[in-house]
């Protein structure tokens, strides 16, 4: 895969994200499938401009090819298990950004639960379009990510068509705002992350019983609070992992885990991989932490 000069790593190839950034962009290009389980802490859109592409997603096989359009949650691992001379424009938004668009609920609560939406894109699309939004949120301007996040409203809201009545009266209406304790939960959360904060901690922040709050979470996002910040944890130590020399241990105890044997656990059982082979595998030569081991 490349972009650019940079590795083969999806992690290095989109803008670093800060706590407040809600969407990026990145072209990529295959030219066999990556080894790499694909993992996010919100929701991507594939869009592959040449060739074709087989995904497994959610324990199911899926055939992607060009002029396809496919939204995914990336709280839901998955990976190629074929790829071959594959360009594609891949867009992530926080889980915040992403139920903040003006879409019927039922197509995000469908898609954060694990069902794909796949559509057709159209010529001003790979032309025009995402040249554009990459070029845009390439400047890490937030009046611009706005104007992008409504563009992207849009332009789903055009592909979905006719469909859209017909969700408004069985969701209850288009526009279904997030739940305002499961959004103050995802603050905290973005906030305090690389604090070796739990279930409990959160619950206290928004002051609901836990395991009330731990049910009003999965129902509105798909995805436990656990696994959601244990995701945006290994988020985060990707981006160490692959832009910085820091020991793993610290990178372990920067982002939040509690111990480095919890953090090699989780992180191998996400990606396959222990740390330090992420590392060796996408900036082989690059440097090693002092002190890491095999």
């Amino acid at each position: 895969m490349k972009f650019g000069q940079m590795s083969s790593c999806p992690a290095v190839e989109f803008q670093p994200e800060s706590d407040t950034r809600r969407c990026s962009l990145a072209l990529i290009s295959y030219d066999s499938a990556p080894e790499d389980i694909q993992h996010y802490p919100g929701v991507e859109m594939l869009f592959p401009l040449h060739g074709s592409m087989q995904l497994e997603y959610a324990g199911k096989q899926m055939a992607v090819k060009q002029g396809d359009l496919i939204l995914l949650s990336g709280m839901h691992p998955y990976r190629f298990t074929q790829a071959e001379d594959v360009d594609l424009y891949c867009l992530r938004l926080s889980l915040m950004a992403f139920f903040n668009l003006k879409l019927p609920s039922i197509y995000k609560t469908e898609i954060l639960h694990g069902y794909p939406l796949l559509l057709s894109q159209d010529y001003y699309c790979n032309e025009s379009l995402l040249p554009r939004w990459q070029s845009e949120l390439g400047l890490q301007d937030h009046a611009l990510e706005e104007l992008v996040l409504d563009e992207v409203c849009l332009f789903l809201r055009r592909k979905l068509g006719p469909n859209l009545k017909e969700c408004h009266g069985s969701s209850g209406g288009p526009c279904q705002a997030l739940n305002s304790h499961v959004l103050k939960s995802l603050e905290y959360i973005h906030q305090n992350y690389t604090s070796p904060i739990g279930v409990a901690e959160v619950a206290d922040s928004v002051r609901l019983n836990k395991n009330f709050l731990m049910g009003l979470f999965k129902k509105s996002l798909g995805t436990t609070i656990l696994e959601y910040m244990t995701a945006r944890r290994l988020s985060q130590a990707q981006k160490l992992l692959l832009s910085t020399d820091e020991q793993v241990i610290q990178i372990a105890f920067s982002c939040g885990f509690g111990s480095v044997t919890r953090f090699y656990e989780v992180f191998k059982q996400y990606f396959g991989i222990s740390p330090l082979q992420y590392r060796k595998r996408h900036f082989s030569g690059h440097w090693r932490g002092a002190g890491d081991d095999d």
